[in-house]
């Protein structure tokens, strides 16, 4: 069934550059993609440093950059560089606001969408009355055990005025950083806020040659076992936590594959490393490749081992190795391996490793099996995601009204 007429109206500060070529943020253009394929018609407003193009983010999204002022080096003081952001969005909004108001009114959505806290904070501001407005979160990181543990003076203010202001809904992702207990704490009524997990495509075969031409071009050779790392290069992923563990590994016959591009990508390519293939951004579509590729998969996000490159690898049936991080609220730590701290992590790892040689095969293609039984039942599909998630907002719009 068709949602023809409506418009929806996206307003973000996300770097949309990761949606560019669908190399990132997959709940947010994946969404995009299929509100467009219902019928819908979407505006999307983005507040960024850099204007560029987003045509294939999907067809047909009307896109507007409201440009914010170039500012201090990100590398140079994160902290400044942060909080000055804040307030030059908040800056360029109210420079806009007769802009923004003029598009809504001309527009009259369905729903405004705000993305992230920033934007979600100033619709609210702009347009009070607006019975329409969601706030899309994706990730709380520790802000529940800070709450529940009065440690009032590590929560950052921005993070948590969402919370207290009145939203026709909240959009979580389930992530492992306890949004809805965050929501629960805050009061927040159960029918007000959806609390999705990202989903994953399913399995695309990869054929034989296809892998042993990739092994050529990156000069692999064909006694190494394949280690896969994808994320965006920031401190979030644990770029310095990959370094450490490739380095206490090295005495191991490793190739890696590290994929992702970001501001910590250099930290990497300065170790020069003899084994590793350093690949940068890679759209989303490419990476069953290298997910067949690939023997084992490691994660070292500092904030939960629930994101969307594990639950990819798990879909392959790829062994993961991870931190121990975030709340797991789907038993993922009963099929993947987990430490506290990256040196027991690698002593797990080295006990382990006798596994991926060939002389072990079949024990490997039973773990392998093992893997992707458990996410057959455990992991949704992306269209699971995307019904429920359009399914809260229909409803939400219909008990909200329209102002």
């Amino acid at each position: 069934m068709k949602d023809s007429h409506k418009t929806i109206i996206h307003i973000s500060t996300l770097p949309v550059w990761v949606m560019g070529n669908k190399a990132g943020m997959p709940s947010t253009h994946r969404m995009i993609d299929y509100l467009y394929h219902r019928g819908i018609s979407q505006i999307y407003i983005s507040l960024t440093e850099n204007p560029f193009s987003v045509s294939e983010v999907s067809p047909r999204l009307q896109f507007i950059n409201l440009h914010i002022p170039e500012i201090l080096d990100y590398k140079a003081n994160r902290i400044k560089f942060r909080l000055k952001r804040k307030i030059l969005v908040m800056y360029t909004c109210f420079k806009y606001r007769h802009y923004l108001r003029s598009v809504i009114n001309t527009h009259k959505p369905a729903a405004v969408i705000t993305h992230l806290y920033a934007a979600s904070i100033i619709m609210k501001i702009l347009f009070p009355l607006h019975q329409n407005i969601f706030a899309k979160l994706y990730g709380t990181v520790c802000m529940f055990g800070n709450l529940k543990n009065h440690r009032y003076r590590r929560i950052k203010l921005i993070s948590i005025i969402p919370f207290m202001l009145s939203y026709c809904g909240f959009l979580f992702t389930d992530d492992g950083t306890q949004s809805d207990r965050l929501a629960s704490l805050m009061r927040i009524p159960e029918n007000k806020f959806s609390f999705l997990m990202n989903g994953v495509e399913e399995r695309v075969p990869v054929s034989s040659e296809i892998i042993q031409q990739i092994k050529h071009k990156l000069g692999i050779e064909q006694n190494s076992i394949i280690g896969l790392f994808v994320g965006r290069m920031n401190n979030l992923k644990g770029v310095d936590q990959l370094i450490y563990f490739i380095e206490k590994n090295r005495e191991l016959p490793i190739h890696w594959i590290i994929i992702g591009d970001g501001v910590e990508i250099d930290n990497i390519r300065n170790k020069n490393f003899d084994n590793v293939s350093l690949l940068g951004r890679i759209p989303h579509a490419e990476l069953s490749k290298y997910y067949c590729l690939a023997d084992f998969f490691v994660s070292f996000n500092i904030l939960s081992n629930m994101n969307n490159p594990v639950y990819d690898a798990l879909e392959y049936g790829l062994p993961v190795f991870s931190l121990k991080r975030g709340h797991d609220s789907i038993g993922i730590e009963d099929i993947i391996i987990t430490k506290q701290t990256v040196d027991q992590l690698t002593s797990v790892f080295k006990s382990t490793f006798h596994i991926f040689e060939k002389d072990n095969a079949e024990q490997y293609e039973q773990w392998k099996t093992q893997i992707s039984r458990w996410a057959d039942l455990h992991l949704p599909s992306w269209d699971e995601r995307y019904e429920k998630e359009w399914e809260f907002i229909r409803h939400r719009t219909e008990k909200c009204g329209r102002k």
